[in-house]
Order: C-alpha cells, then structure tokens, then sequence
C-alpha cells in the first residue's frame, strides 16, 4: 500500500509495520486468502483513487464488493437477467411494487440500504446468490391497446376473443338489420304491468 499511495499512505499509518493501525489493518484483513487480497489490491489500482481505501473498504473491495454507484448503475440499465450476482443480491432486498411506485429519491434510497445490507452480507462470508434458472415469459394482455379502428379490425379483435362463441353471421349484420330485428322483438314483447 505504502509502493502504491506513496506519502498518503505513510502519513496515515506510518512506516512501521506494527502499532495500533497494524492491529486495525490485522483485524480487518484476517481471514482473507491470498487471492482475495490480490484481488482488494487490482481493485485499488483500478479505482485509480489518490487516496488510500480504509480498512473496511479495502475488505469489501477484496471480496469484490462493487462500489454503490457502479451497482446503482447496474440496477437502472441492466435486466435481471445480465445482473451481476452482487447486484441480483442487492435487488432481493428491494420491494420491487414499492420501488416501482417510489419517487426518485426514495427509490435510491432503497437501493442504498439493500446495498448496505448486501454488503454486510458478503463481508460476514454469506455467499452470494447462484445466477437465475430462467425468467418467466411476460404474457401479452388480453386486449390490444386501443380499440380497432376498421370494422374488418374490430370482427377479427371479437373472433379472438370470443373463440368458439364467435358466429361471423352476427357480426357480418349491418346496423338496419339489428334495428329491425330489435324493432321486432319489440312488437312481440308482452309489457309490463306499469305499461298496461
């Protein structure tokens, strides 16, 4: 860290490898394995940051926590189904109905406390989620939107929906035709009692 941060570091935590930040350092980064700890030093070099990672940001950055701007980012352009599995983990702490009808600033807020709490997930060792078996097909409504707007349009929208139940006779009947055959009803009708 010293090589990488130079006077930063040193001035923050000395040159010596012993003392309070040591022990800090020790605690923090104990039970991490080599390669974590290679992987928490490639992701300082990648951050490009100037200043030096505190000790619990440098364990998060071993277990490959991603930063929660870069997840916020995954969460708002990426579908579920390309999600990292820190993302997806981060997302299984969210309502998605509330989210949905949150406003903007309640909604990232949401987001920062599922990621806070993914985060301490991962960092006590908990596994992160296996990636998704599949998704379920979105089914199409029932109804197209709006409402046909050529006869031809509306018959063939009926046929669809009515299935079996649909007789073309019906629908091929031009409006005089239904207004006599109402008109006839209408005749044969016997009235009611307020009528007479």
């Amino acid at each position: 860290m010293a090589a990488m941060y130079g006077h930063t570091w040193t001035s923050a935590y000395g040159d010596n490898p012993s003392g309070l930040a040591a022990d800090t350092w020790a605690t923090a980064l104990s039970g991490l394995t080599a390669e974590q700890l290679a992987a928490g030093l490639r992701s300082c070099v990648a951050e490009g940051g100037e200043f030096p990672p505190s000790a619990p940001r440098f364990r998060a950055m071993c277990f490959g926590i991603p930063s929660f701007e870069a997840v916020n980012h995954e969460l708002l352009t990426t579908d579920s189904a390309n999600r990292t599995a820190f993302a997806r983990l981060v997302w299984s702490h969210i309502d998605g109905y509330a989210h949905r009808h949150a406003r903007a600033d309640d909604a990232k807020r949401m987001r920062q406390n599922a990621y806070d709490l993914a985060r301490e997930q991962v960092m006590r060792g908990e596994p992160l989620p296996e990636p998704a078996a599949g998704e379920i097909e979105h089914q199409a409504p029932l109804m197209p939107q709006g409402i046909p707007t050529t006869r031809e349009g509306r018959i063939a929208n009926l046929a669809r929906l009515l299935k079996d139940d649909f007789h073309p006779d019906a629908a091929n009947r031009t409006i005089e035709e239904l207004n006599a055959s109402e008109a006839r009803r209408e005749a044969h009708r016997v009235p009611r009692i307020e009528e007479l």
